[in-house]
Parts: C-alpha cells; structure tokens; sequence
C-alpha cells in the first residue's frame, strides 16, 4: 500500500494551518489580525506570538495531550519541504524553548526527531 503524498505547506499559508490545526487558537489569531488591520501579519509573528505563549500556558497546565497536538503540527512544519516553513521551527520556537533549560528538557518528549534536531542546532546556538 503507498502511502498518500504529504500535505505541502507554504508559508503562505502555514498560519492558517496553525489554526485549523488548534482551533482553540482560532480568537487569538482573529484579534490578532484585527489588531494589524490591512496588514497580514507573517508567519514568525503569529507563532512567536500565540503558538510560544500557548506552549507555555499548557505546559505549565500539564496538558500533555495538548503538547502532542501541538508538536505534531511542529514536527509537520519542521519536516517541510519549505525551507521558510521549517525555519520557523528553528528561529521561532525552539529559539524561544532553548532560552529556558528546564522547559526545553520537559518537552522534548513530546518532539518529533525533526523538531529536536532543529532545537538541539538551536540550543546550541543560543548558548
């Protein structure tokens, strides 16, 4: 049996993806948009902004299930074919989870190998 070909991602539209991923997400990225009126904002801004702050508020919940969720879609993005889409993993959020050891220890079991090389790079980076 083969396997269906991967879902492509682009830049363009990889802050779309984020909501229909996390629908939860889905007020912040509105209010968001509001904010920057007939500007789009691009897509660091958004995960830097509502993905790095909800990774942290569920973390600090212990919602394990929502973390799964979460780096599911990171390890989607981390493992794009778009080098754009893929930098985002490495300069937005493991960039933001490598300033912080002990959150960076806890949520490397819920990384995908693709994302956890993109962190490591970025760990080391950050030091």
């Amino acid at each position: 049996m083969q396997k269906a070909p991967a879902e492509r991602i682009t830049y363009e539209s990889v802050s779309d993806l984020l909501v229909s991923t996390l629908p939860e997400l889905s007020a912040a990225y509105r209010e968001m948009l509001a904010w920057w009126g007939d500007e789009r904002p691009g897509p660091h801004v958004v995960y830097g902004d509502i993905l790095n702050s909800y990774i942290a508020k569920k973390l600090d919940a212990g919602d394990d299930e929502a973390l799964k969720r979460i780096f599911a879609l990171v390890e989607k993005l981390s493992s794009s074919s778009d080098p754009k889409v893929a930098d985002i993993v490495s300069a937005t959020i493991c960039h933001y989870l490598s300033a912080y050891e002990s959150t960076f220890r806890r949520l490397q079991q819920f990384m995908g190998n693709s994302t956890r090389a993109r962190c490591e790079v970025a760990r080391t980076a950050f030091k």
